[in-house]
């Protein structure tokens, strides 16, 4: 069988010249680079361990940095060596979510992606798995994406304004249509007869799931001008089909701060923000580990010499123990950094 293998002997700096192929019926190979002859299993082994190395680091970039572009950057690298990976594939798909704000989406990039994944890898029965984790952290992406902007667009529960209802209602349709393309994917999975009882719950709740979001869409909404509308059953990103009551309703609001989505008429501008970051708790995460040497490594120093400058025994013991302590500090604060990283991490990317 035909793979790629790795050579580790190979000088260069271009990582993708280090790639070949390799037929895993033979014993030994040949890097094409270097004529370095290597066990067929060493290659194979030094891929797949290439792989894992940049995966970890485009997840550790998404995850933990919060670099969504980055990491949708790096999820693209681990393609150009894997054009099949599917960790890679749902890993940018992840991160081009995470990069989407209030007004800025990049769910039209999602969907061109997801496509071309649902003909190529997402449809082999290796990948359900994957696809299936996919799923669950796109939908918990999502639903926290529109509970995020629904707290910007309102004040208690009321929109500032027409607009900002329309769109809430078109990120709701445009979420909807993604759902509907994961839903597709699974059907494609019914096919194979071992995946069949799976998929069929999988389904069977996935559909509840996407009907229970449309008659959320559809619910009545009101505006803080005391206007009601509601979507209408048959309804599009270009023909949202609203309809209003027409009948104005007391919002009792009082004095409240006017926010609108472009700042006109000297109103504050809604922020355009939705998915938090953890770029400020990295950079203490990284200073506290510089901490943690820096204090411990001059504290210890301070202890030794102590022993040996008998005249400065008192200061230089006292600096030590002073330096040891805030070292010892650096790494409690440091566990308590990484600890909030992950709680984070977890609630929004629960796979459970």
């Amino acid at each position: 069988m035909e793979c790629k293998g790795y050579c580790n002997y190979c000088k260069t700096k271009n990582d993708f010249e280090k790639v070949f192929l390799i037929d895993t019926n033979d014993k030994y190979c040949y890097c094409p680079n270097c004529d370095k002859k290597i066990l067929t299993k060493d290659a194979k082994d030094a891929f797949d361990h290439k792989i894992r190395g940049l995966l970890r680091r485009a997840t550790f970039t998404l995850n933990i940095k919060s670099s969504y572009l980055d990491a949708y950057q790096k999820f693209g690298y681990v393609l150009n060596f894997d054009e099949g990976n599917c960790l890679a594939i749902c890993g940018r798909m992840e991160s081009l979510l995470m990069c989407s704000t209030l007004r800025d989406v990049r769910f039209d990039d999602v969907k061109i992606l997801l496509d071309i994944a649902l003909k190529t890898s997402l449809k082999k029965v290796k990948n359900y798995h994957c696809f299936y984790n996919f799923y669950i952290k796109t939908t918990n992406i999502l639903d926290k994406y529109m509970l995020a902007i629904k707290k910007n667009l309102t004040i208690k529960n009321y929109f500032y304004d027409l607009d900002c209802l329309k769109l809430y209602y078109t990120r709701g349709i445009e979420i909807l249509d993604i759902y509907k393309m994961i839903l597709k994917g699974f059907l494609n999975f019914k096919e194979h007869e071992l995946l069949q009882e799976k998929v069929n719950q999988v389904v069977d709740n996935f559909e509840k799931f996407i009907e229970q979001k449309i008659n959320i869409l559809q619910q009545p909404y009101s505006t803080v001008d005391g206007l009601t509308y509601t979507l209408g059953k048959k309804f599009s990103i270009n023909d949202l089909n609203l309809k209003c009551d027409g009948i104005k309703v007391n919002t009792k609001l009082g004095k409240y701060k006017k926010y609108t989505l472009d700042g006109a008429n000297n109103t504050k501008v809604i922020k355009d923000k939705v998915f938090a970051s953890n770029k400020l708790r990295y950079t203490y995460f990284i200073l506290s580990l510089v901490g943690v040497f820096s204090f411990i490594i001059v504290g210890l120093t301070s202890f030794i010499l102590s022993f040996i400058f008998n005249e400065y025994f008192p200061l230089l013991l006292s600096i030590g123990i002073v330096l040891i302590l805030l070292g010892l500090g650096c790494i409690v604060i440091r566990l308590l950094i990484k600890k909030q990283i992950k709680k984070r991490v977890l609630k929004s990317f629960n796979t459970n």
